[in-house]
C-alpha cells in the first residue's frame, strides 16, 4: 500500500518580523503530527509590485487534477471538512480553482490500476464503461462543481487499457533495485526506452481512437462534457505506474489518421490538444505540427517541460 504523506505549511499574522508557522505532517501511521520548526528571519525587505493595468497573457484557468485517492482522503473527512476543504479549493474565498483534468482510466494517484475496457480483445468495446468513476471521480467532480458550477474540465490517459500495449501491462517500466515492486512488472516486460509501447496495428490504433470517442460522450451523458483531450500524459516517459511512451511518428500518426477522424464521424466538438508532452526536444512537436493529416486536428499543443 502506499504511504500518503501530506505537509501543510500554516503562514499566520501580517507581517514577516511577526509571523507565526505551524508544521503538521500526517501518514498513515502517524497522522497530524506536530512538527518543530525554527523560521529564518531576514532583514532584508522584499516587494512584489502588481500593475492591473500592463497585461501580458491570458490565463484560461487554473486547477489541479481529480484522483481518486484524493476524494478517498476527503471521504476520511466529517462532512463539515469535507466541506471546508472543498471550499478551500474551489470556493470564491479560496485557490478558486476553476479549470481541472481528469485520468481516463488509472493514474498514479488511482486507488489501483483499471481502464474503461479491461476485457482483452473486445475490440468493438462492448464492455466499454465507466462505472468506476461513477462511484469515485464523478462525485468527486460534482462536489466541485456544486461549489464553482462555472469548473471546465479536459481529460487525458495516462496509459491505454493493458491489452492495447505491448507488454499487456499499465506500468511501463519496474522500479530501481532496492525499491519493492508494487506494479507486478517483470524486468523482461519493461518497455523499451526509444520505442513506442501501444501496439501499432490497424485494430487497436481504430478501437483506441473509439476509447476516446466513447468516454467523452459517457461524460456528456453525466453532464460533464470535457472542453479538451490531450493524447496521452507525458509520452515520453516509461513509468512503475501507468503509463505508455510513443515515439512522435507514432503518436502523430494515431491522432492523424484515426483519433481525428473518428471524432470527425462522431460529430464529437472536443479539442485535441498534443499533449501533455514531456520533453524539451522541439523536434517532438514539430513532427506533429508538420504533418498536414494530424496538424488540422491539433488545437492547441501543451507542454510540462519547457
Amino acid at each position: 500500500m502506499r504511504l500518503i504523506s501530506l505537509i501543510l505549511l500554516f503562514l499566520l499574522s501580517g507581517t514577516v518580523s511577526a509571523q507565526k508557522v505551524e508544521w503538521y505532517t500526517t501518514t498513515q501511521t502517524s497522522p497530524w503530527v506536530k512538527q518543530k520548526v525554527k523560521p529564518e528571519r531576514t532583514t532584508t525587505g522584499a516587494e512584489i509590485v502588481l500593475d492591473p493595468a500592463q497585461r501580458l497573457q491570458l490565463i484560461t484557468g487554473i486547477g489541479g487534477c481529480f484522483n481518486e485517492m484524493g476524494w478517498d482522503a476527503l471521504n476520511a473527512l466529517s462532512a463539515e471538512d469535507r466541506e471546508a476543504v472543498l471550499q478551500a479549493i474551489f470556493g470564491k474565498d479560496g485557490a478558486c480553482f476553476d479549470y481541472c483534468r481528469l485520468p481516463m482510466g488509472a493514474n498514479d494517484f488511482a486507488m489501483s490500476f483499471y481502464s474503461s475496457a479491461d476485457v482483452a480483445g473486445d475490440f468493438n468495446l462492448v464492455n466499454f464503461n465507466i462505472d468506476r468513476d461513477r462511484y469515485i471521480l464523478i462525485p468527486y467532480i460534482k462536489a466541485a462543481r456544486q461549489i464553482n458550477p462555472d469548473l471546465r474540465i479536459w481529460a487525458s490517459p495516462w496509459c491505454p487499457p493493458p491489452w492495447m500495449k505491448t507488454n499487456n501491462h499499465y506500468a511501463s517500466a519496474v522500479r530501481p533495485s532496492g525499491e519493492k515492486d508494487v506494479n507486478g512488472l517483470l524486468p523482461h516486460e519493461a518497455i523499451a526506452e526509444f520505442s513506442t509501447g501501444f501496439r501499432m496495428e490497424e485494430g487497436y490504433l481504430k478501437t483506441y481512437a473509439d476509447y476516446f470517442a466513447r468516454f467523452i460522450k459517457a461524460y456528456e451523458a453525466e453532464g460533464l462534457p470535457l472542453e479538451c483531450i490531450h493524447v496521452q500524459n507525458e509520452p515520453c516517459s516509461n513509468q512503475v505506474f501507468p503509463s505508455c511512451k510513443w515515439r512522435t511518428e507514432d503518436l502523430t500518426f494515431f491522432l492523424g489518421h484515426y483519433l481525428g477522424p473518428t471524432f470527425e464521424r462522431e460529430n464529437i466538438k472536443t479539442d485535441i490538444y498534443f499533449g501533455t508532452i514531456n520533453t524539451s526536444n522541439p523536434d517532438y512537436v514539430r513532427t506533429a505540427l508538420r504533418d498536414e493529416q494530424a496538424a488540422k486536428y491539433i488545437k492547441s499543443v501543451v507542454s510540462q517541460d519547457l
